[in-house]
């Protein structure tokens, strides 16, 4: 009797199931209008972690060929793009250092099994030269941010609650040197962040309802009428409803 072999037996099939399922997570979280950041020291722990396990199926990966079909042919052709939309959705979720070792790893492992597991050579070259067009200007924006001091800053110079708590007013300064800068207001629903067991904490993402000049904070305040209802005192008076949806300047 031939002995049936099952792909969750496999380290191919395993690394992609696992990059699928944190890769689904991460873009459920950000659908829902969150972002996740692991806490200090917990980042790099996950970053380890992440890492090693990636390197381990990759080696096993690459020891124990998966069978020339259709179907293997499909797994190495997909994992670059499965491994590119991993770090772009997990950008963010740990400190730049940690962020461009996981990166690397992710990038690196999934080139290497494609060009190793796929057999057709057309194939190789035309989605080789894809995947590397897309991948070389992200590492080299990442190595950029990491090596680079920040560039620019942005300074809340306002914070108010609107009268139930059900959302927060920022006036925020965008100071970009040279370049200028600009006046920012970013409306979010209360609570804005989401301590996960003091393991990571999830964000709500802000609405931006005005972007302005540079400078024009220095003659703006915030003032709520009511919870849907915010005025912006400032040479000429802005105000913003909540529709249910957006804010609309009316």
């Amino acid at each position: 009797m031939v002995k049936r072999k099952n792909i969750f037996n496999n380290s191919l099939y395993i690394l992609m199931i696992i990059l699928s399922v944190i890769s689904g997570i991460l873009f459920l979280i950000r659908f829902l209008g969150f972002s996740i950041t692991f806490m200090p020291l917990v980042d790099v722990f996950v970053c380890i972690a992440l890492s090693a396990l990636i390197l381990v199926l990759t080696i096993f990966s690459i020891k124990t060929k998966v069978e020339s079909k259709k179907t293997s042919s499909v797994a190495y052709g997909f994992l670059p793009g499965l491994s590119i939309l991993f770090v772009l959705l997990i950008n963010n979720a740990m400190n730049t250092y940690a962020y461009l070792v996981l990166l690397l790893v992710a990038l690196t492992c999934g080139m290497t099994l494609f060009f190793a597991g796929m057999k057709h050579l057309l194939t190789r070259i035309s989605l080789g030269i894809a995947y590397l067009l897309v991948i070389t200007p992200i590492v080299f924006f990442v190595l950029l941010t990491t090596i680079l001091p920040p560039f620019g800053y942005s300074e809340v110079i306002q914070s108010t609650l609107s009268p139930n708590g059900h959302y927060k007013a920022e006036l925020r300064a965008n100071s970009q040197g040279a370049l200028g800068g600009a006046t920012w207001i970013d409306v979010t629903l209360q609570p804005d962040s989401i301590n996960i067991l003091s393991v990571a904490e999830l964000n709500r993402r802000s609405m931006r309802i005005y972007s302005g000049r540079w400078g024009e904070f220095y003659r703006m305040t915030l003032r709520w009428e009511m919870d849907n209802l915010l005025h912006i005192d400032f040479d000429a008076p802005m105000t913003f409803r909540f529709n249910g949806q957006r804010w609309i300047r009316e």
